[in-house]
């Protein structure tokens, strides 16, 4: 049986889904590790654990009352591995000033005017850049890297410490 040129690249096209790769659902719980739940029109289960790929603060208890919807995207169309990539909402949060907040955890957040601009980290932060780099600790050390330090000050430049040792 001759099988036409036609036919083969028929059959070497998957099939399309039914589900498509962006989709609207809602949290369904969060369990004790903080993992959404999530639920979607068409899913194959009434709750399927999503990855988060966003950075908006998880929802308050009181927003998970109302089930909050959310942006999802389905990594390579799989319906069982939903990605929220976002939170639906009506509108922007906004901050007292009537500036955009970004983020609405003061803990985690970025001010727009450029006044604040707050990083979090549990056990630290490292800021690198080439040859370079500022690591802050949990426990309080600040640790910083580089080929040439420079330090200056228009006003008085003081290093203070219980003991300073130079070399």
């Amino acid at each position: 049986m001759a099988i036409s040129m036609s036919s083969r690249r028929r059959a070497a096209i998957p099939e399309a889904t039914s589900f498509d790769t962006v989709q609207v659902g809602h949290i369904v719980r969060l369990d004790e590790g903080g993992r959404p739940y999530v639920h979607f029109q068409n899913a194959p289960r009434a709750e399927i654990v999503a990855r988060v790929g966003t950075g908006d603060p998880e929802p308050t208890p009181e927003e998970m009352e109302s089930a909050p919807k959310v942006l999802l995207t389905l990594e390579g169309g799989d319906p069982l591995l939903p990605i929220i990539v976002g939170f639906v909402r009506g509108r922007f949060a906004r901050s007292a000033s009537k500036e955009v907040a970004l983020v609405s955890d003061p803990a985690r957040s970025i001010d727009v005017n450029g006044r604040a601009l707050v990083f979090e980290g549990r056990e630290e932060i490292v800021l690198r850049c080439g040859l370079g780099s500022l690591t802050i600790r949990a426990n309080g050390q600040i640790v910083i890297k580089g080929t040439r330090l420079v330090s200056r000050a228009s006003e008085t430049n003081k290093i203070r410490g219980a003991s300073v040792q130079i070399n």
